[in-house]
């Protein structure tokens, strides 16, 4: 397994966690573009 995949997805699992939290559409317009890119 590369350490960094992991790290990446934990981050992003924090990231869509953290941007529930703020409920702000910036924040999930910012989510949508990671999950299209």
């Amino acid at each position: 397994m590369d350490i960094r995949h992991q790290i990446r997805a934990l981050m992003l699992k924090i990231g869509i966690y953290h941007c529930k939290l703020m409920l702000r559409s910036k924040c999930h317009q910012n989510k949508n573009k990671h999950l299209w890119k």
